[in-house]
């Protein structure tokens, strides 16, 4: 619904968002990858990102072509006999439906039901790449981590980025480098591009800001996955303060769609109040948003305009997910542990029998969805990779800013596509794809 207004979390802390997020280590399948090539990226295929992937990972569970032992990540499953009920309960009305089982999300063939992939170590604690590749760091003496710190804007001279302004506790720093890297995600990002006179000039002028270089697409191709579902509230039997968040998950293609896997569905095992919820979730979206500056104050947040199943297919098959949903809340391996008495996302109360009768009407499903339908926190896109020639590009196929030397970006928004897999993966790799390159022309 226009006007909607929620809250867009955001990692504000050394690790990102890969310290604050669910910790499913997902990477998608080759045709996520392979469709890059269409904007002109030929380095960014399938073949050309599973050694990445790869060097990334030590898989405790999986062993084979796919996977690697030797990475910073530890990525293990939960294993099928220690599921907690609703899990198991889950898990079984997936089978009841006919879906298949998989061992391992990851293989690039898989689909169906299965433990999910988790970056977390043998307690169960989560794997953020602060842990992973910044704590082994931190005593080199070329690295100076600086903490609760701001990046405003980029210094530009004569057409090269030379250093970067900060906001911290002593006020206003400026750190000169021979190279800099942005890697402040879709949402920072694009912000501190457009801060440094980066972007469309209109826009920027819109804002009191010089235009410097023009690149008219930062900010835009703004794409974030959409979830929509059900819940049950009082659920103490079932959720525990030691439970997981999530254990299992179902990949699938939504009916008619041409790409594979291209939903999710989960259970989610909340606190503080114990409850469950059920999400379908659009990992292949057609529509588009985009990120403006509401001012040039660094402290002032962006404007986020998901613009969320604005595209009649996306709302096609959210509703088709909806009505999954329908079939799941209403099979007995659900209704067995008394989950049976419906908090929908829009805050009213239903029982499980209406609410399947009630989505086979499109009419109120679209409204409900239009209502209730939120992000995913998954935001990529804003300053995407392209050709030279290419308008909407900010990027080259290397993460180099187009128009401007010594400036790079290596994070979530240069992707041109979302992959159909929450998004942590991608984004370390692209960490790890970039710094190849770099290392070479130092070299």
């Amino acid at each position: 619904t226009p006007g909607r207004r929620f809250g867009y979390a955001r990692g504000r802390v050394v690790g990102g968002s890969s310290a604050v997020n669910a910790c499913l280590a997902l990477r998608g399948i080759p045709s996520d990858y392979d469709e890059w090539r269409e904007f002109g990226l030929e380095e960014w295929s399938w073949t050309d990102v599973l050694p990445v992937f790869r060097s990334i990972e030590n898989d405790i569970d999986v062993s084979n072509e796919y996977h690697g032992q030797g990475g910073s990540i530890e990525v293990r499953r939960h294993q099928l006999q220690n599921l907690t009920p609703g899990q198991a309960a889950f898990y079984s009305a997936c089978l009841d439906l006919g879906f298949p089982e998989t061992v391992d999300h990851n293989n690039p063939e898989s689909t169906g039901v299965g433990t999910g992939p988790w970056n977390i170590d043998e307690n169960g604690r989560r794997i953020s790449t602060a842990m992973a590749y910044l704590e082994r760091a931190r005593g080199r003496k070329n690295l100076k981590i600086l903490g609760d710190y701001l990046v405003d804007k980029l210094v530009i001279k004569n057409g090269r980025a030379v250093g970067v302004e900060i906001l911290g506790p002593e006020g206003r720093v400026r750190i000169d480098g021979r190279r800099i890297s942005v890697c402040a995600g879709a949402i920072g990002t694009p912000a501190i591009l457009m801060r440094s006179g980066i972007g469309d000039p209109v826009e920027l002028k819109r804002h009191g800001i010089t235009p410097i270089v023009d690149r008219r697409g930062v900010g835009c191709n703004l794409i974030d996955h959409a979830r929509v579902g059900v819940g049950w509230r009082g659920m103490p039997d079932f959720v525990r303060k030691d439970s997981p968040y999530l254990e299992v998950l179902l990949r699938y293609t939504s009916t008619a769609s041409t790409h594979l896997n291209d939903m999710q569905m989960m259970l989610f095992q909340m606190l503080p109040e114990p409850s469950l919820s059920i999400r379908t979730q659009l990992m292949k979206p057609l529509s588009r948003g985009r990120l403006y500056l509401n001012g040039s104050d660094p402290l002032t947040q962006p404007d986020i305009r998901l613009d969320l199943i604005t595209d009649p297919e996306d709302m096609r098959r959210i509703i088709d997910g909806l009505q999954l949903v329908a079939r799941f809340v209403t099979n007995p391996r659900i209704a067995q542990i008394g989950a049976t008495e419906l908090i929908l996302d829009d805050s009213s109360d239903m029982d499980a029998m209406t609410f399947a009768r009630q989505v086979q009407d499109i009419d109120w499903t679209t409204d409900y969805v239009k209502r209730s339908v939120r992000h995913y926190v998954h935001p990529v896109g804003t300053a995407r990779m392209g050709r030279l020639d290419d308008p909407d590009a900010v990027v080259d196929h290397h993460g180099r800013l187009i128009g401007l030397l010594g400036l790079r970006v290596a994070d979530a928004s240069i992707m041109p596509t979302i992959p159909s897999a929450n998004t942590n993966l991608s984004c370390i790799m692209i960490g790890e794809r970039i710094v190849q390159w770099m290392r070479r022309e130092e070299n």
